[in-house]
């Protein structure tokens, strides 16, 4: 190895070579360092991905909760989080987040599903609440509302009307309470609110406690556990 190894520092590696290799790409008009200048990355365009490639990013923003449940985005009045409870004055986990909205603003589905609950008088304080059952494990649920326009078994599309914003329930006034949850595990739904197919990789990242590697594999079959039922938390 020994040998090789000086043979061919002597060879075509020299420094004589090399001096003359460098010379004769000068005089194709090669200059130090171009090689390294770079020139900044352009946006991606969906022509650039593989088919599957945006079959996944369909599949998975059309049935993982992402987006605003509202037509326009409305500020968020209470963030997911311990906190004082603002009608029981008790510490407690909020399991989503609340919007400010006024009273008869539509409510929109988050992602395709089916309707699992449609309550007109809600358990916990959530006063009447509507919850979806997604596809691969995710559940979504909207909780005080004035009214609900649908019923258990209800397919909806992302973005139709599943009811309007109210005040039921446990409730200081007009607002949405809204849930994201994997496997009956809550998630902080502003990971969700942001997300879209413009920052599409975000979430795999902004949400580390969902086994994505597994659910990106479209090759796989739905699991079992998309049928798994939304448990509202009772001591909301």
């Amino acid at each position: 190895m020994e040998f090789a190894t000086d043979n061919l520092l002597g060879g075509i590696y020299s420094h004589g070579n090399l001096e003359r290799m460098e010379n004769g790409i000068k005089r194709l008009g090669w200059k130090a360092g171009s090689a390294a200048a770079l020139t900044p990355e352009k946006t991606v365009g969906s022509s650039y991905f593989s088919s599957g490639e945006m079959s996944e990013r369909m599949y998975l923003l059309s049935s993982v909760p992402n987006g605003s449940p509202f037509e326009v985005l409305h500020p968020v009045s209470s963030e997911f989080g311990t906190r004082v409870h603002p009608v029981h004055k008790k510490i407690r986990l909020h399991k989503g987040v609340d919007f400010a909205a006024a009273s008869g603003t539509t409510v929109h589905a988050t992602a395709n599903g089916v309707v699992d609950i449609a309550a007109d008088t809600g358990i916990s304080g959530y006063g009447k609440y509507v919850v979806i059952r997604h596809g691969l494990g995710f559940s979504s649920l909207y909780a005080h509302l004035r009214d609900i326009s649908v019923k258990p078994g209800t397919y909806l599309s992302k973005g139709e009307i599943l009811g309007r914003a109210g005040n039921s329930g446990s409730s200081t006034g007009p607002h949405l309470h809204y849930e994201v949850k994997y496997l009956d595990k809550a998630l902080d739904p502003k990971n969700f609110l942001a997300w879209s197919g413009e920052n599409y990789f975000s979430i795999f990242s902004n949400e580390r406690t969902v086994p994505w590697h597994d659910l990106r594999k479209l090759d796989a079959p739905i699991s079992q556990v998309a049928r798994l039922p939304f448990y509202p938390d009772k001591n909301y």
